[in-house]
């Protein structure tokens, strides 16, 4: 057989069949994407907030802030800490109490982060000077405590030397990441757009641990402080430059008035925050996955102390990196298909069966993996839904009483959730104390050692996830009520400017229609049957109790404003 006339026959065929796709209905979709985009990069598409030059900036500027937080966030107070525990030497119960002390002391500082949020009010908008400012100094906290002389130091020094950079990184990076987050939340009032520009964001930005987990290992060995000397410089300085994209190349939009200013102190954003029936169910879900801690030892355990080799392991971590792609890609199709309840449940529910077979393929290496992979790519999804759904809460907290409390909301969920920590976080290391695991991280080479360790983790992880599901059966903001909360908000901010000399009567049109189509469905179905008929019934009713508050508050500005709006639409 001629081998290189198959050879060439083939090739020819395949060439063939790609100019055929190519110059068919591909280079159509092709050619319409890049029109689209081209179209929309200065300009927003119909019904839409941001243009895509806008997403590009957010997404490519959160790849520097992931930079500096992943970096950073190496250094922790827990046994799974190897620059903290293995390198520098500190036991897993010192860890802990020096935990419990540094979230006391935050505790105060989450009220500050929540006021300061809420109440700022500049040309850059609530979150944007914030991202601004802290990226620099959090970058050079994590660099100088890399460089700090641990190799002469006394136990106790070490102690002091860890704890002051450790609580000096807590005000500086939770507090930079949390203005990256919560951006994105102002950006649009366009839930479906949100989620969409988190999916994009969250794959691009997700670049950077994507590298970081890696190259780490390769640079040296994870137990060796000098590795982190290398490379935290390095990712340090690049994240700095490039988060600059999302500072300057973004614009934050709400709905409210236009001389709407907020002014809140702490006590009163939280007493608001607290009727919010979704800042209960999302947070309680979270403070619940403390014991999914034991989960994010798994890997480390198995494959690097387990395998003792740091070449493969660093594979092993970009392929587990690799997971999230897939998860984040199918996240916002599915969550718009499914809704984020489902979704969020049945990511829970598959997570919880993959944590189950792990109990039983702990010791083989290739069947573990498999299921670290599913539950990692399952579980990305999350990183989509979960600040959409945040982003709809807020969008709730604003219709029920009419204030921006980004801030309060966040800052109130980690001021809780700080408080619950202090309760949950001797749990691990009390087991791993009765286990035998202090500060002799070494013993975890020892198969014997590691395997009661990994078995006691796994059990409290699953555990943990059943928990985390039962919140979110209560959740029942479906994305229909959420968009007549929307409504109802621009009905509340044009009838509040209308008397305003600079009134901008262009939406007039679209509110009120969208106003009329509720009053239509109200009476169409106020005899409701079905679920879904309730449904209709009970959103159509948001616009119309709004209706009503405002007639009654000035019925003759009101009649004012139908009649402005008859007037346009003859």
């Amino acid at each position: 057989m001629d081998y290189k006339y198959t050879i060439d026959f083939i090739g020819e065929k395949l060439y063939n069949k790609f100019i055929i796709i190519i110059s068919g209905d591909y280079m159509g979709k092709i050619m319409s994407l890049f029109n689209t985009i081209k179209s929309n990069w200065k300009t927003p598409a119909e019904g839409n907030y941001v243009p895509y030059k806008e997403i590009v900036s957010y997404s490519l500027g959160g790849t520097g802030v992931y930079f500096i937080t992943a970096i950073v966030g190496m250094i922790g107070l827990s046994a799974g800490s190897m620059i903290v525990g293995a390198s520098i030497g500190i036991t897993a119960m010192d860890l802990q109490t020096m935990n419990v002390i540094s979230t006391l002391i935050m505790l105060l500082m989450a009220p500050t982060r929540a006021m300061l949020f809420d109440n700022t009010k500049s040309k850059m908008g609530k979150f944007r000077p914030y991202l601004l400012t802290l990226g620099l100094p959090t970058a050079i906290i994590g660099t100088v405590f890399v460089y700090l002389p641990y190799e002469t130091m006394a136990y106790n020094e070490k102690l002091v030397a860890v704890f002051v950079c450790y609580t000096l990184l807590q005000f500086f990076s939770p507090f930079y990441s949390a203005a990256y987050s919560g951006l994105v939340q102002v950006m649009s009032a366009n839930s479906k757009e949100r989620s969409w520009i988190i999916e994009i964001s969250s794959i691009i930005y997700s670049f950077a641990p994507t590298v970081i987990n890696p190259v780490m290992p390769l640079i040296g060995p994870l137990d060796d402080i000098k590795t982190y000397r290398i490379g935290f410089p390095i990712f340090c300085t690049f994240g700095v430059i490039i988060s600059m994209l999302c500072v300057f190349g973004t614009k934050e939009r709400v709905i409210v008035p236009k001389k709407y200013v907020q002014k809140m102190n702490f006590f009163e954003g939280l007493k608001k925050v607290s009727h919010n029936k979704y800042f209960w169910i999302i947070n309680i879900s979270q403070w619940f996955a403390f014991l999914n801690q034991g989960y994010s030892y798994i890997f480390q355990w198995i494959f690097y102390y387990g395998m003792n080799n740091p070449a493969i392991y660093s594979i092993m971590t970009v392929i587990k990196g690799e997971a999230y792609t897939p998860g984040m890609v199918a996240a916002a199709p599915l969550a718009n298909k499914l809704g984020k309840k489902k979704l969020c449940l049945l990511s829970l529910s598959i997570q919880t069966v993959c944590l189950v077979l792990m109990l039983f393929f702990y010791k083989n290496y290739i069947l573990l993996f498999a299921c670290i992979f599913i539950k990692e790519m399952v579980g990305a999804v999350s990183i989509i839904y979960l600040p959409a759904m945040k982003a709809d809460m807020m969008d709730y907290q604003q219709y029920k009483t009419g204030d921006r409390l980004e801030g309060f909301i966040e800052q109130g969920g980690v001021l809780i959730g700080s408080i619950v920590a202090l309760a949950t976080g001797y749990v691990f290391p009390i087991i791993f104390k009765g286990y035998g695991l202090t500060n002799n991280y070494d013993d975890l080479y020892n198969a014997a050692f590691r395997t009661p360790l990994v078995r006691v983790s796994i059990i409290c992880a699953i555990i943990g996830t059943i928990l985390s599901i039962i919140p979110f059966i209560f959740y029942d903001l479906s994305e229909s009520k959420r968009k007549n909360m929307i409504t109802a908000l621009k009905l509340r901010a044009m009838f509040s400017d209308y008397d305003h000399d600079d009134f901008d009567n262009s939406k007039l049109v679209e509110v009120f229609d969208l106003v009329f189509d509720a009053e239509e469905s109200l009476a169409k179905y106020v005899g409701y049957q079905t679920k879904q008929e309730k449904e209709c019934y009970m959103c159509a009713k948001i616009i119309c109790d709004e209706v009503e508050k405002l007639k009654a508050e000035n019925i003759d500005k009101w009649n004012k404003i139908v009649k402005e709006y008859e007037s346009i639409k003859i």
